[in-house]
């Protein structure tokens, strides 16, 4: 189990390094149909208090490089 599932995210790897635009659309989906990015939406990061009490009206802007 563990051999194949380091296979698999050793080829997903190279799929979003290398892959045609195509196939890294592919896989985007399927991970994040799969709940792979789930996290994205989750409230749980310490921040998210921070952010609420300053934001103000829920105007924020983000200068993130990623």
């Amino acid at each position: 189990m563990y051999v194949t599932r380091r296979v698999w995210e050793i080829s997903r790897g190279l799929i979003h390094r290398y892959g045609t635009e195509r196939l890294k659309k592919r896989l985007w989906n399927r991970d994040y149909s799969r709940g792979r990015y789930g996290y994205c939406s989750s409230t749980g990061d310490f921040l998210y208090s921070f952010l609420v009490e300053h934001a103000r009206d829920g105007r924020i802007l983000d200068l993130g490089c990623g």
